[in-house]
């Protein structure tokens, strides 16, 4: 029995040329966004935001609010939502001197988190010292006092992870450099030719019919 393929030498055609414009807005959006898109490097004083003249306004976007935040709920700690949409109560700030860490860009208040992932990073940093010879460790963003979106980039391993699992091909920090962002692109759209070439072989196999 032949079965009818599902896309045509046209079909290809056509994808391909989206895949091409979307590789192009890509590149047109990361040349054009400016420097205050990127990542937030932060500095080592600590920062207070000015205060918002209304926030009882539902226009005022949330994180906003939780950026302003500077000390937790004091509640017993728990975690409400999940890693991207999500707030704590009851946070314990990791101190920023520490024997074998060191709390960077202090003026972001991100060395934030549950009382147990404090005790694990306390552990680990000691660990590490003694294990694999290290100074110790620099940490970054955990969480701010309350947890919720961030008002400037939030880089983690984590988001790069969610994201690889859901289809992603790759992942880039930012600021990125633009021409490892290419290379990737490139890279991309050598791999999803290929994978087009192996479906358009399983389809020609199975129905009997050449695609291309």
């Amino acid at each position: 029995m032949l079965v009818k393929p599902w896309f045509t030498n046209q079909t290809l055609f056509v994808y391909k040329r989206l895949m091409l414009r979307l590789l192009a807005s890509v590149l047109a959006i990361n040349l054009m966004a400016a420097p205050a898109l990127a990542q937030d490097k932060g500095t080592l004083e600590k920062k207070e935001l000015p205060p918002i003249a209304n926030p009882n306004d539902p226009k005022v976007p949330a994180k906003e609010l939780f950026g302003r935040k500077v000390a937790p709920v004091p509640m017993q700690a728990r975690v409400i939502g999940f890693y991207a949409k999500g707030c704590i109560a009851g946070a314990k700030a990791l101190p920023i001197n520490g024997e074998t860490w060191q709390v960077m860009r202090l003026s972001r208040n991100r060395n934030w988190g549950h009382p147990q992932l404090v005790a694990l990073l306390e552990r680990l940093s000691k660990k590490s010292t003694k294990v694999a010879g290290w100074q110790g460790l620099l940490v970054g963003d955990m969480s701010q006092p309350r947890g919720g979106p961030m008002l400037t980039g939030h880089a983690s391993m984590e988001v790069a992870i969610e994201g690889m699992e859901v289809g992603a091909f790759d992942y880039l920090m930012k600021p990125m450099d633009i021409d490892e962002l290419l290379y990737k692109l490139q890279d991309a759209y050598k791999k999803k030719t290929l994978h087009e070439d192996r479906i358009r072989h399983a389809v020609d196999e199975v129905s009997g019919v050449k695609t291309g």
